[in-house]
């Protein structure tokens, strides 16, 4: 009787053979599991390989890239693929032929016909310190997906021809193991390789595949000559990579693939995270030359603010986020186009030669380790707009005059760069279509989308710096004081006008003095409706905020509500003891009380900021407005351990109450949500004071809190509508963008004034709100 080593070597020499003797193969097997028949054991249906194959492979050009990676791996500097198509499907073939390092007959049966084996685990750069893509052993069998028939040829440097046929259609079968269906090895010497620099080469692989399951067409054809062409990333290219299409059909997409040539955008912007700090440096170049293209960083929590909910006990809780990207280390180029005539004006381009620029190279591509990742920037549903820009700018469709403008999802290109050595969080799916939607995937997207905005700004401050001379829009209220202004003085010069009229007895000048006073009349009625509006505006700024105000401390009275329950729940149990335990339900009751109290007291917070006498322009004590505000919120606060510290001088002031409310109810809101993500120090300070400038007597609320702050950069911008840091566990936009707009519309209609820094006391933002008293 054999030993198992004896029987293991016997089955290797039987995997060498040509033909493989199937009687004899299954002696061997069944010889073998004698040896470990105690140990149960994971068999492999045939089936199996159309799964990984053709089954996981999306497309026919997903398929060739997969091959065109491999050969890539292997070091290649040139790689040929031809795509014959005849009337006679029988002729049809794909021929993928690449010079690089080979496979010897030993490496053919350890390596390629072990699925799932990778040596690129182990050896993870190539001798040409190419970074190998492939480490999960089964790309090979993306040729199952271009055609159930493959001949496979392949040498090294040292080793001779060695080649096999696969029919992929005989692992159609189900209930037969994979290790039964036998292989036949090809007998010939004969191996098309590319040809580099007039020599042939002396190793490579050739791959031909036939019975091709899809009849390939000149689309077919443009779409693989597209993708290949962006394959490695235009921006930054690998030396000595060619790759070559060539077919019997008709088509312009055929030969060396080439990248187009590079057109300048307006405005670009580099950026480079090194997965360790938490800051983000980036430079800025743009065709005005404004920029200084020096280095410039922002702090990832000043321009990232995500929400961390958990839920414990059935109640969500905002959890402290990590200050940095859990991604890794990223560099990655975004370039900005306005497609419109004035850009292409005195260029060597045209507005069509733009558009097919930025249709070939357009969207914002991820690289691994210099190879493109899809779908990421390609045209598909889930690659083409990975980022949301289209529904992000159709959120805010303003134009690049106002500051939150953003830009458009055909504007902008661009090519994210990561490693698989150095972004180990970002993982592959199963299917090799796109990255794992983990904490890592929703960073890397956050952090593009930051980068963004870090242009979108730039672009802006340009458009500023070129139209500073252009007068700057006004305010609905200053718009309408001056109206008033003019109506008053024409009021004057009509009567004047009209007494010198009567003592002359001058009729015309009557009759159309009576004219312009029925205008006047009219005009007034249209100031009455204009007032009303803006007192409108005042009851449904006061609604947003408390909207806002609810959706910030929401999770506060759901916290309530569940302990409300929950006690209740409990003095019901104590109850239904037998005997009744009612000092036990009495005491859940006192629980049960306390928490009604608190969602009762946030209910009476909210009815309260709308009341008609608060929307009246009044003699009103500011000190103890506030007071009355702090001592109604604190509750909220306190329970996140977030201590508010008031600061009140005695200050009255003629002015609307709720408009006093609805800036400092959003000030403390935003203060809430900065301390809410620190683990430390969170506390808030207020402070009121008269105070006077340009010798008007007025009045400056402080609010400071001890969160990350806010970038100088991003001081203007944040009183744009729409705009927020706050983003989901996704990097999407999850704040309003609409607490600070609405601060901002009413201090400018009070004729006040606002300003942002940093509290050299807490360290977060520190915001001041100067109004007059009257």
């Amino acid at each position: 009787m054999s030993t198992e080593k004896e029987l293991k070597e016997k089955l290797n020499v039987l995997l060498r053979e040509e033909k493989i003797d199937f009687q004899q193969f299954l002696e061997l097997t069944n010889e073998l599991v004698k040896f470990d028949d105690e140990n149960l054991r994971f068999q492999t249906d045939s089936g199996t390989l159309s799964h990984l194959g053709k089954g996981s492979i999306k497309d026919n050009t997903t398929a060739i890239l997969e091959l065109v990676k491999n050969s890539y791996d292997a070091d290649a500097e040139s790689v040929e693929i031809e795509i014959f198509i005849d009337d006679d499907e029988r002729n049809n073939f794909i021929r993928i032929s690449d010079n690089g390092t080979g496979m010897s007959e030993q490496d053919v049966v350890s390596n390629w016909l072990r699925i799932g084996f990778s040596e690129k685990r182990d050896q993870k750069t190539s001798k040409k310190q190419r970074r190998k893509t492939g480490e999960k052993g089964i790309g090979r069998l993306s040729a199952d997906r271009l055609g159930s028939y493959i001949c496979l040829k392949s040498k090294t440097e040292k080793s001779e021809v060695f080649g096999l046929e696969i029919d992929w259609e005989s692992f159609d079968k189900q209930g037969v193991d994979l290790q039964l269906i036998p292989f036949k090895k090809v007998q010939s010497s004969d191996i098309n390789l590319p040809v580099t620099k007039e020599k042939k080469a002396t190793s490579g692989t050739e791959i031909i595949i036939k019975k091709l399951r899809n009849n390939w067409q000149q689309s077919d054809l443009e779409r693989l000559y597209e993708e290949i062409s962006v394959l490695i990333s235009p921006f930054k290219g690998v030396e000595k990579f060619s790759i070559v299409i060539n077919s019997n059909l008709e088509t312009e997409f055929k030969g060396e693939i080439k990248q187009k040539e590079h057109i300048q955008p307006e405005v670009s912007i580099s950026v480079m995270y090194d997965g360790c700090s938490d800051k983000i440096v980036y430079t800025l170049s743009d065709k005005f030359g404004i920029s200084d293209e020096g280095d410039n960083f922002v702090n990832w929590d000043n321009i990232i603010q995500k929400e961390n909910i958990q839920i414990l006990n059935d109640v969500k809780k905002i959890q402290p986020s990590e200050n940095k990207p859990k991604c890794g280390p990223v560099i990655f180029d975004l370039m900005f186009y306005p497609v419109d005539s004035n850009f292409v004006k005195d260029q060597k381009f045209t507005l069509k030669q733009l558009r097919e620029y930025l249709s070939h190279n357009g969207g914002i591509k991820i690289y691994r380790d210099n190879i493109s990742v899809k779908p990421y920037g390609f045209s598909t549903k889930d690659g083409e707009d990975w980022l949301n820009l289209g529904e992000r700018q159709g959120r805010n469709p303003a134009g690049i005059a106002r500051q939150d403008w953003m830009v458009k999802n055909n504007q902008v290109l661009g090519a994210v760069y990561i490693s698989r050595d150095d972004n180990s969080e970002l993982l592959d799916s199963a299917s090799r279509e796109g990255l794992i939607h983990n904490d890592a995937y929703y960073d890397l997207r956050a952090l593009v989308l930051s980068g963004i905005r870090l242009l979108e700004l730039h672009r802006h401050s340009i458009y500023k710096q070129i139209n500073e001379d252009k007068p700057k829009r006004k305010s609905t209220k200053k718009i309408l004081d001056e109206y008033k202004d003019e109506l008053k003085k024409l009021r004057s010069e009509l009567k004047t006008l009209k007494a010198e009229a009567t003592k002359n007895k001058h009729t015309y000048v009557l009759n159309a003095s009576s004219q312009v006073s029925s205008v006047i009349k009219h005009t007034e009625e249209t100031e009455k409706t204009i007032q009303e509006v803006i007192g409108e505006n005042r009851i449904l700024g006061g609604l947003a905020t408390i909207g806002i105000a609810s959706a910030v401390f929401g999770h506060e009275t759901e916290t309530a509500i569940s302990q409300f329950k929950m006690a209740n729940s409990e003095a019901i149990e104590s109850l239904n003891e037998t005997p009744p335990d009612v000092d036990e339900a009495l005491n859940e009751l006192k629980f049960s009380k306390k928490y009604a109290k608190q969602v009762s007291q946030w209910g009476k917070f909210a009815l309260s900021r709308i009341k008609r006498d608060k929307r009246t322009k009044r003699k009103t004590n500011v000190s103890k407005l506030l007071n009355g505000i702090i001592n109604e919120i604190q509750p909220a606060y306190l329970s996140s351990d977030i201590n508010i510290t008031p600061n009140l001088e005695e200050v009255s002031a003629k002015t609307f109450p709720m408009d006093i409310e609805t800036i400092v109810v959003n000030l403390l809101t935003n203060a809430y949500s900065a301390c809410i993500k620190d683990t430390e120090t969170r506390e808030i300070k207020i402070e009121l004071k008269t105070a006077t400038i340009d010798d008007v007597k007025g009045f400056e609320i402080v609010i400071a809190d001890s969160g990350h702050g806010i970038d100088d950069k991003l001081r203007d911008i944040v009183w744009e509508p729409l705009f927020t840091t706050k983003t989901d566990q996704q990097g999407n936009a999850s704040g309003t963008g609409l607490g600070l707009t609405i601060v901002d519309s009413i201090i400018d209609e009070l004729n006040g004034i606002r300003t942002v820094d940093r509290d050299s006391v807490l360290g977060g933002a520190r915001f001041c709100i100067w109004l007059p008293l009257s």
